[in-house]
């Protein structure tokens, strides 16, 4: 429970301070994302025998803003509430399988830079920058123990493409995810890194 009240703190606060910062509305904007993700869990050196990977999709929510630096150059601090759909199916030498989830839910703490072609319509764009996802949910199914899911570290790029409306502006974006960290705390595996694919859905005003 501690875990979930740090987590929506953060999820609020990676906005808020930006809101109370005396900017012009014309250089910053605010919205919420709505979106679809695939997970990519790879083991590092070596997949053990006996284990199976089952990536799936997912979806995620959040809240993000965007300040403009330059003409072409944007910051956007992001935080999403990911539900993720990925495990590892093992064989622990017992005579039932066991089914190890990672990464269930996590709260994702981004800073994009993100890179604008200014048009009058519409405006693609191409972004980068690192993200933090924070583990909420256990792993409650192993016979012995309740073993974590590590928090990740993942290094974010992507394309987008911004349409302006009459009163918000529309931008859905391609992101790819690249963790860096084990990720299993399971001793019955080795290491797991969590990569993930995203759709997103921004809207802005």
């Amino acid at each position: 429970m501690k875990k979930v009240i740090v987590a929506f703190v953060l999820l609020t606060c990676s906005v808020a301070a930006f809101s109370q910062s005396e900017i012009s509305e014309k250089k910053m904007k605010y919205g919420i994302s709505l979106g679809l993700n695939y997970s990519n869990l790879m083991f590092v050196d070596f997949q053990p025998t006996n284990t199976t990977i089952d990536n799936g999709l997912g979806f995620n929510l959040g809240i993000l803003a965007d300040y403009k630096l330059t003409n072409w150059l944007s910051f956007s601090p992001k935080s999403e509430l990911a539900f993720n759909n990925c495990k590892v199916n093992y064989s622990s030498g017992n005579s039932e399988n066991e089914t190890y989830e990672v990464m269930p839910i996590n709260v994702g703490l981004m800073g994009h830079f993100v890179v604008k072609k200014q048009n009058n319509n519409v405006s693609p764009y191409l972004f980068f920058g690192p993200q933090y996802q924070l583990s909420l949910m256990r792993n409650q199914r192993s016979i012995t123990d309740d073993f974590a899911t590590n928090d990740s570290f993942a290094l974010d790029f992507g394309i987008g493409l911004e349409k302006g409306f009459k009163h918000f502006n529309f931008a859905p974006e391609l992101r790819y995810s690249y963790g860096f960290n084990n990720v299993n705390q399971n001793p019955a595996l080795s290491l797991l890194h969590f990569h993930n694919i995203s759709l997103i859905f921004n809207f802005l005003g």
